[in-house]
Order: structure tokens, then C-alpha cells, then sequence
């Protein structure tokens, strides 16, 4: 079992992840904003999905934060967002390594990302 972060601001998109991650035997932690979730990373997750827009901060100012803490240099983070231009922002942010999956997402669609990152069944 491994722990996931999920910050997202809308209530319906962080109830969706975070039943797919507790489905597959995930520990979740989950925050509606970036001071939230900020509080949240000395709890050290294995995988984060941050929604690009947020309440507080962007989900690009929140990832370079986590890239500052040694100890989360190599936890894989997920963008989640609806703009058509997520792309372009994050490789203008200098974040070479994170991963993007675009509203709306499948359930297959961050099932296999949870797979990839963490394995099957965590």
C-alpha cells in the first residue's frame, strides 16, 4: 500500500481519484489547496496528482516546492487539469518530469498511472 496526495479543488474530482487509489488499497491524503497540501508532504506520498489551477497557488508553484524537498525530488507528480495549453505551461515551468492527464480522465486512464508509478495493488 502506498500513500497518494491528491490536491484538487473541486470535491467531485478528489472524491474520484481518491475511490480509485483506496479501490487499488492506496492510503490517500487529500487537499483543496496548495497551503493545504503543503501541510500535507511531511506525511512523504509516494505519487501526487495536483490540479494545475488552485485555490492559493498554481499546481506548477506547488510542484517546484515539492522538487526543493530532497527527500520528494523523484516522487512522481501528476497535473491534472482541463486546459487546453497544460502542456505548453509546464515545459515553459522548467519541470521536465511531470506527468499530465487532461479532463475529463477514465478511471482506466489513472488506474494505469497509479500501476505505473506504484505497481499493481500498490
Amino acid at each position: 500500500m502506498a500513500r497518494i496526495l491528491i490536491v484538487e479543488d473541486r470535491p467531485e474530482i478528489r472524491t474520484l481519484l481518491r475511490a480509485v487509489a483506496e479501490r487499488e488499497g492506496h492510503d490517500v491524503l487529500v487537499a483543496a489547496d496548495a497551503a493545504e497540501a503543503d501541510r500535507l508532504l511531511c506525511q512523504e506520498p509516494a505519487l501526487i496528482f495536483v490540479d494545475l489551477g488552485l485555490p492559493g497557488g498554481s499546481g506548477l508553484d506547488f510542484a517546484h516546492g515539492v522538487r526543493r524537498i530532497s527527500a520528494m525530488q523523484h516522487t512522481p507528480i501528476v497535473v491534472v487539469t482541463a486546459h487546453p495549453d497544460a502542456r505548453q505551461q509546464i515545459e515553459a515551468s522548467g519541470l521536465r518530469d511531470i506527468e499530465l492527464v487532461m479532463k475529463p480522465f477514465r478511471f482506466k486512464e489513472v488506474l494505469g498511472i497509479m500501476e505505473n508509478h506504484l505497481g499493481a495493488g500498490g
